[in-house]
């Protein structure tokens, strides 16, 4: 898993602004525990950095996935939010 490029924050925040707007910052800052977006084979996950440093032991093959997928790039560079995302939504 590898931090989201300043062109795909960019871009998947837009989608994301769509459906929350600002309250997108209540997301990432947090009263509980930090919270970050990672990417991993296109996908776009929404991890607690605890959960995050533990998998990070792990080999990229032995994880299939880490948090809740919000969504996925496809090949043309665009930002679909997935059907796992509503509870945050």
């Amino acid at each position: 898993m590898r931090p989201l490029t300043d062109e795909e924050c960019k871009t998947f925040f837009e989608k994301l602004s769509v459906y929350i707007g600002r309250n997108i910052t209540a997301l990432l800052e947090r009263d509980d525990e930090p919270y970050c977006f990672r990417l991993q084979n296109d996908r776009v996950y929404y991890v607690s950095e605890a959960i995050l440093k533990k998998a990070m032991s792990f080999g990229r093959d032995g994880i299939a996935s880490v948090g809740t997928c919000f969504g996925k790039f496809s090949r043309g560079g665009k930002v679909r939010l997935h059907i796992t995302a509503p509870d945050y939504l």
